[in-house]
């Protein structure tokens, strides 16, 4: 108990970003991959 709890969005934003960079052999659209996953946690949200 008291433990501060975080959300692992970050880590499935750069696991995702690795995994497009294997996948494709090109750099990942780290913004738009982040602006995407913002959007399907926070739908309707701007930003």
């Amino acid at each position: 108990a008291g433990a501060k709890a975080i959300n692992g969005l970050p880590m499935l934003l750069w696991q995702g970003a690795q995994s497009f960079e294997w996948w494709f052999n090109q750099p990942a659209p780290v913004e738009a991959m982040r602006a995407g996953l913002e959007a399907a946690i926070h739908p309707g949200q701007a930003g």
